[in-house]
């Protein structure tokens, strides 16, 4: 990893990653991708560089300062920028967001991945569709008894959508399933979003948690399976909790941020696990700490070229909820290689199915 300081920004960081960039002429070089980040304005901007030529800027909050970046890393020294090609994908950009792999039961991971998976499938059959209806390969042991929308939220969602369900086990009625998909834009809540911090005042003395994954959750209400009877999502949880339910959360992307909240709210009342696909981090130390503490059965699956696990980032506050699973996408030859394809769900669900020991 490559950090420079700038008089505009706090600093740079190069992550090592092949990307398609926008200009179908070079898309066959190696290229990095690079984090400039302004922590006391939560400003974030990205952009590309190729062989040590800077081709493009984004810009995500704050003037647009590309020109004047681009002067500062142009006079920097060539062997700073340079671009280790050895290293296989992106770079951790802090301690917190990896570790020592949990215990992890890989079939239950891939049930509950696929569990994800049938709620972006409904989703997909209708975006607008608020009852969607599970799709035809769904476990016939399960049984949906209520869906999950989120209303509009600044950056996630412009008009209330579908976003989740509960199940319930027709085996032991006692299993009860909390199940939350990602954004279908998959990345771009990372390039709109600010990372601020805001007090979870749904558990005591729980540290902070990102404002956006807050207002999302607190977005959420369940209803019937016809749509009626929506209620606040923290009734719902609440219902179930008391009711002596054994509870499994899960989530893709911003549906793991979702499953990481609703899990220590749960994991408070009663038994909990919780298993997260490409999570980012969803609070600070305290959060985190507290989290730990509390959902015991925290199993966090991550890729590691994917650039969600890594952010928002030690520099904003934030650290990673627990230990996490490795998996790598760069192994797989038949796996593109884009941030999209790194971060897609079809890809973990594939790496789960096909282990590399």
């Amino acid at each position: 990893m490559t950090t420079i300081s700038s008089p505009y920004c706090t600093r740079y960081i190069f992550l090592p990653i092949s990307l398609t960039p926008p200009n179908a002429a070079i898309t066959s070089r190696f290229s990095s991708f690079c984090f400039i980040l302004n922590p006391p304005n939560h400003h974030l901007h990205i952009c590309y560089v190729f062989l040590n030529d800077i081709f493009s800027f984004g810009l995500i909050g704050g003037r647009d300062i590309s020109s004047r970046l681009k002067t500062d890393i142009n006079q920097c020294a060539s062997n700073r920028l340079k671009i280790d090609s050895n290293l296989k994908g992106g770079i951790v950009m802090s301690s917190s967001s990896a570790g020592t792999a949990t215990d992890i039961n890989w079939t239950e991971a891939l049930f509950w991945c696929n569990m994800v998976n049938w709620a972006y499938e409904m989703y997909d059959a209708c975006p607008s569709n608020l009852t969607p209806k599970p799709p035809a390969d769904f476990p016939v042991d399960w049984e949906i008894e209520s869906l999950l929308i989120v209303h509009p939220v600044v950056v996630f969602f412009t008009e209330t959508k579908f976003i989740g369900y509960i199940a319930r086990s027709k085996t032991d009625p006692t299993l009860v399933a909390i199940i939350f998909r990602g954004t279908k834009t998959e990345l771009e809540w990372v390039l709109d979003a600010e990372f601020g911090l805001v007090n979870f005042c749904e558990v005591p003395n729980a540290g902070e948690t990102e404002v956006g994954f807050t207002e999302c959750y607190r977005s959420l209400y369940g209803t019937n399976t016809d749509g009626s009877n929506e209620t606040p999502f923290a009734d719902v949880l609440a219902q179930l909790t008391s009711s002596g339910a054994r509870v499994t959360i899960a989530g893709h992307s911003l549906g793991g941020a979702l499953a990481i909240l609703a899990g220590i709210c749960s994991a408070n009342s009663t038994q909990t696990e919780v298993f997260t696909y490409a999570a980012p981090m969803a609070g600070d130390s305290a959060f985190s700490a507290a989290y730990c503490q509390s959902v015991s059965a925290n199993y966090r699956v991550y890729n590691e070229p994917d650039i969600v696990p890594k952010l928002p980032g030690e520099l904003f506050g934030f650290v990673q909820e627990g230990p996490g699973t490795p998996l790598n996408s760069l192994d797989y030859p038949t796996i593109g290689h884009s941030l999209k394809d790194y971060h897609s769900i079809s890809t973990y669900l594939y790496m789960l199915e096909h282990p590399i020991s």
